[in-house]
């Protein structure tokens, strides 16, 4: 469907299917709640740092997800989920690690995503597991990355 095998995606010039499963919804309620959370969580990284920073966490974030989904469960799978956790991650990481984090989330916030992280494990509902979890480990590790590097920028001028 939107991969045919890893084989066609290493040699294949059609780019877009590493990211493509990010704008597949499976109904409007999946669509609404990916989109709500984009729109809170993108837009503090947009608001807070910039457009082009918002725009790398969503390729790389939909690109280690749909990749690690698809490695897992094969070709039938979508939505932004996994770059909704990795921007969740991000935020959460950055915020830790920043000597001065330009944002803060609000309490609790972290737990309910973690609880909903092992509610999707529990297989409650038919959910992206893999891309779930690699999403939220890659925004984590994009968030302490770059709020040292930012933070040591920061120092420096």
């Amino acid at each position: 469907m939107f991969f045919s095998s890893l084989q066609h995606l290493s040699g294949s010039s059609e780019i877009w299917r590493w990211i493509s499963p990010a704008f597949i919804h499976f109904g409007i309620f999946h669509f609404m709640f990916n989109m709500s959370a984009w729109w809170v969580f993108g837009g503090m990284v947009e608001r807070s740092q910039s457009s082009m920073r918002l725009f790398m966490l969503f390729i790389v974030c939909g690109v280690i997800s749909n990749l690690v989904q698809f490695l897992w469960s094969g070709n039938q799978f979508g939505g932004l989920s996994g770059v909704v956790y990795g921007v969740l991650g991000y935020l959460w990481f950055y915020e830790r690690f920043s000597p001065a984090p330009p944002f803060r989330l609000p309490p609790g916030l972290m737990v309910f995503m973690v609880i909903a992280l092992v509610l999707g494990f529990a297989n409650i509902l038919p959910v992206a597991n893999q891309a779930h979890l690699s999403g939220l480990l890659t925004g984590c590790f994009l968030g302490g990355l770059l709020a040292r590097t930012d933070g040591a920028a920061n120092s420096k001028a």
